[in-house]
């Protein structure tokens, strides 16, 4: 069973990310954006496999308007997860712009998702949150006032100090956090412990950290040039231990109980049935769980920090 609130039952531990329904994302992608009629099988056999939980965002191209389609098309309904989006030049706007684009970003989301409330809202980082003293989260608050926001949240860096200071908001409701086999950041900042106690929704994203997981040393080095030892050391164990390396970094993920659930991106049907494969067969042992965390303790913020990177994707469509 998920740890999630009395107030938000049932929702999977298994999660699909959807951002490559909208445009070509993510460091080991080479197949681009999902294609309409494989975005319908991917819904279906989600659905078939009690999998209720997809993640979102109004930035994400064309992400929110494929799924709306696919849902009228298709007569599903999910518990969906979306992100306010502001204009690039937000920071030169007017308090009373800002609040404009806020609201237009948020009907412009149920619009397109075909819903009348977001079941969950975020903002999609904590400077969002933090900016001219709560101005965009406060506008978030008083939308759910409505009725058209039911949880809201944000979505962070992965930093402890912008999870501390989410935390520190009893309207907070829900937290997403980066967390993989390479970046353990929040859990040991105890970070899962505060929001188990204080009921908030936790889930996680970036299980395979933007694909750099699944490449080989040498390739993710050529991208990432800090990950060649740590990827290295990976496939050590994942020898010695007859795992894969995409299975032992899911499975290790997925044993954490403090996740509500973990969003997994994908580029085709073939990869969900490979994670519902994965997924079947639950946590890893607990010797293996130690290995893992005594091996990456000291990981560098160039690494588990994407924005770091310095890799250009395309822009959204």
């Amino acid at each position: 069973m998920s740890a999630v609130p009395d107030s938000l039952p049932g929702i999977s531990r298994l999660g699909l990310g959807t951002v490559q329904f909208g445009f070509d994302y993510g460091i080991n992608n080479t197949s681009g954006k999902v294609k309409y009629p494989q975005v319908l099988r991917i819904l279906e056999t989600a659905c078939r496999n009690d999998i209720n939980f997809l993640d979102t965002s109004r930035n994400y191209g064309t992400s929110e308007d494929v799924l709306g389609r696919a849902f009228r098309q298709l007569g599903l309904e999910f518990i969906v997860s979306t992100k306010l989006d502001l204009p690039d030049d937000f920071r030169e706007l007017s308090d009373k712009e800002i609040i404009q684009q806020s609201k237009t970003s948020l009907h412009r989301s149920l619009e397109a998702l075909g819903l009348d409330s977001i079941p969950i809202y975020l903002l999609h980082s904590y400077e969002l949150k933090t900016y001219r003293n709560g101005l965009i989260w406060n506008c978030v608050l008083e939308e759910m006032t409505k009725g058209l926001i039911r949880y809201p949240g944000v979505s962070i860096s992965g930093s402890p100090r912008e999870a501390e200071g989410c935390l520190g908001d009893p309207a907070l409701r829900v937290l997403q956090i980066p967390f993989n086999v390479f970046d353990r950041r929040l859990e040991r900042a105890g970070i899962f412990k505060k929001c188990a106690e204080r009921n908030i929704v936790l889930f996680s994203r970036s299980s395979y950290l933007q694909g750099l997981v699944l490449m080989e040393p040498d390739k993710a080095a050529a991208k990432v040039p800090s990950s060649k030892e740590f990827m290295k050391k990976l496939g050590e164990i994942s020898g010695a231990c007859a795992v894969p390396p995409k299975e032992l970094a899911l499975r290790y993920v997925l044993g954490k109980k403090e996740l509500a659930s973990t969003i997994v991106g994908l580029d085709s049907p073939e990869q969900l049935q490979e994670n519902l494969g994965i997924f079947a067969r639950g946590p890893l042992n607990t010797g293996l769980v130690e290995q893992i965390e005594t091996a990456f303790q000291g990981t560098p913020d160039e690494l588990v920090n994407p924005a770091l990177w310095k890799i250009q994707y395309p822009p959204p469509a």
